[in-house]
């Protein structure tokens, strides 16, 4: 019988203007319970940095090289990639 942990570490690495919108350098370090999002690991993030809350709903989420759904399950040591929209012509 396996135990599954309580709670997961994960990196979160943001973007562009997003990056420019925190303090940290780097990736920010979450704990976060098991089953957490990537909606829900953003959300734990603009809790510390209260300028990104303005984006949630217009960021998208990469792991592993593949974008990923806001609702997706995050794994313990994930580093989860936050990308602003993009446009261009």
């Amino acid at each position: 019988m396996s135990v599954v942990p309580a709670e997961i570490e994960i990196e979160l690495v943001l973007h562009a203007l997003l990056r420019e919108l925190v303090e940290e350098a780097g990736p920010i370090r979450l704990g976060l319970p098991t089953g957490a999002t990537p909606a829900s690991a953003f959300a734990a993030a603009a809790e510390r940095h209260p300028a990104l809350a303005a984006h949630a709903s217009t960021v998208a989420f990469a792991r592993d090289d593949a974008v990923i759904r806001g609702d997706a399950t995050l794994r313990d040591g994930d580093r989860l990639e936050v990308l602003p929209p993009v446009s261009g012509g």
